[in-house]
């Protein structure tokens, strides 16, 4: 486990530096003093199934999902606990980012000296946070306990706690299912590098790597076993291994051509209906998404040459060998991305990040620039809180409770949604699941999201007309951009029957103001269509 030194006693440098941690995370989830901020996002997929399985569906058989019910599991017995609340949702994030930011501050102290401890942590708030870290899904649940079992073998590695470390990297998996064994894999490469430079004793590595894989799997068993048993052997193996296999990959934004695909556009930024200012949006934007697509995987590259270079001096041995566990963590976490984008690299950049500020502090030229940059972030960081304060809102009661939303084409949809439904009602976007959750609308299909392309197999979309046919909704909100005649579509696109449905038994009942975001160039403005 852990060892908790006199260097892991929180000072009061520490105690301020979580203070203002608090706060800038609070300040950018919730509007002061109690109000919590609207963030569409993944997060609100496994918010929408952690209800269906609070109304008693079953995961895997009564709806479907390709990801391990961890973060499902945790939705549930929150909103079990405290009610069906948007405010659940961002005290979640905030106590995700939290332990995050704790899990950075422990590992920083371990290699990093002086206040340069902080820096890591200060970059993870301040390059990124907004954009890609206000995200409450599965995979900010899965990169706290990998974290988590880097930090318990990063003082020793003895059989407690590889035991220990095993059993996190399962409960990762719980969450994400490649994440864990990544992990697994990236610590088990630095047990047999370790073995090898302290004379290579076999026995001791093979009871060392039985001991990690033992408990991992142990996990693993006991956490998926109830699920699949309710499931079914067929449903639960389609989810985890045939959808993935057979149809994850063709989404645009789920391979490795995502990789630079998410830049934003400058076009998005220009002209009298952008939300964003050229500078304050496309600049800021342009600029932390370069900075993850060059950290990672370049980091690790850079670090294994000057660890190459640094394994001469004896006396760095045992610093050494920690940032060989980061870097071999990390670059497998890495590795393991299946679409390579800014928003999902920042999400394992952690381990990145210390190795950077410790590379860093390796050059006595650009150490004396360390103290300046953490100020300059430091001060970025309150310029950040202040700003998303003051700024005009857009306040919206809904069944899920009050919230505030930061845009008014958004503040516009929802307060339309909201005038136009009850709480309890049938109702379907297949898109993403943005309005469910928020006033406590069912969704009748087995589909939490759709894609025209083979993302969404052919059974998959006569399933949704068949839920739809016995449970038809009042409204659908529709992409405009599936609205196309067949000789048109993409092969694998199997939408064309849902639209026919639709457009045999709905009609165009009102199109949402434009939202100026990206995404809108892929799936194109929202109409609601309204059963005849």
């Amino acid at each position: 486990m852990m060892e908790w030194t006199r260097g892991n006693i929180l000072e009061t440098k520490d105690a301020f530096f979580f203070l203002t941690v608090f706060v800038f995370i609070y300040s950018h989830l919730f509007q002061l003093p109690f109000t919590p901020i609207y963030f569409e996002g993944d997060q609100m997929i496994p918010v929408s199934n952690g209800i269906r399985m609070l109304g008693g569906e079953i995961i895997y058989k009564d709806f479907f999902h390709f990801i391990p019910p961890g973060a499902d599991l945790v939705y549930e017995n929150l909103f079990r606990i405290f009610g069906v609340k948007i405010w659940v949702v961002n005290l979640t994030i905030l106590l995700l980012t939290i332990a995050q930011v704790a899990l950075v501050w422990f590992l920083s102290k371990k290699v990093l000296t002086g206040a340069t401890v902080f820096l890591p942590a200060v970059l993870f708030l301040a390059v990124g946070f907004r954009p890609f870290g206000i995200d409450g899904s599965y995979r900010l649940f899965s990169i706290v306990f990998v974290l988590a079992a880097v930090a318990v073998l990063f003082e020793r590695r003895s059989l407690q706690n590889l035991f220990f470390a095993g059993c996190l990297c399962g409960i990762a998996s719980f969450f994400v299912q490649p994440r864990g064994v990544l992990a697994l894999v990236g610590i088990s490469v630095f047990l047999i590098w370790e073995n090898y430079r302290d004379g290579f004793d076999f026995r001791r590595l093979v009871k060392y790597g039985t001991t990690l894989v033992v408990s991992f799997f142990a996990i693993v068993i006991v956490t998926q076993f109830y699920f699949l048993w309710q499931a079914g052997i067929d449903n639960y193996y389609f989810s985890m291994v045939g959808f993935i296999r057979d149809h994850y990959r063709h989404d645009p934004f789920n391979n490795t051509t995502a990789y630079f695909s998410d830049l934003p556009h400058i076009a998005d930024f220009i002209g009298p209906s952008a939300q964003f200012s050229l500078f304050s949006g496309y600049a800021r934007l342009t600029f932390i998404s370069i900075f993850y697509y060059l950290l990672i995987p370049f980091i690790y590259i850079a670090f294994l040459i000057v660890w190459w270079w640094k394994k001469r001096d004896a006396s760095e041995n045992n610093n050494l060998a920690r940032l060989v566990l980061l870097c071999s963590v990390g670059a497998f976490l890495a590795a393991g991305i299946s679409a390579p984008t800014a928003f999902r690299i920042a999400h394992v950049a952690i381990p990145g990040l210390i190795i950077f500020v410790w590379l860093w502090q390796q050059s006595v030229k650009l150490r004396r620039l360390l103290p300046t940059a953490l100020i300059l972030f430091s001060l970025l960081g309150v310029a950040y809180t202040v700003q998303r304060q003051v700024t005009p809102k857009y306040f919206l009661e809904m069944p899920a409770g009050r919230a505030v939303f930061l845009y008014e084409p958004a503040f516009e949809k929802y307060k339309w949604i909201g005038e136009n439904t009850s709480p309890g009602e049938f109702f379907y976007e297949p898109h993403h699941p943005n309005f469910y959750f928020p006033f406590h609308l069912k969704n009748p299909t087995p589909l939490y999201m759709a894609r025209d392309s083979e993302y969404t197999p052919a059974f998959q979309v006569d399933a949704v007309i068949r839920s739809l046919e016995k449970s038809r909704p009042r409204l659908i909100i529709w992409p405009t951009n599936w609205t196309k005649p067949a000789q048109s579509r993409a092969p694998g696109d199997h939408i064309e029957p849902l639209w026919q449905f639709v457009k045999a038994n709905y009609e165009l009942k009102y199109i949402f103001p434009k939202h100026d975001l990206p995404v809108n160039a892929v799936y194109g403005d929202n109409e609601v269509w309204e059963i005849k």
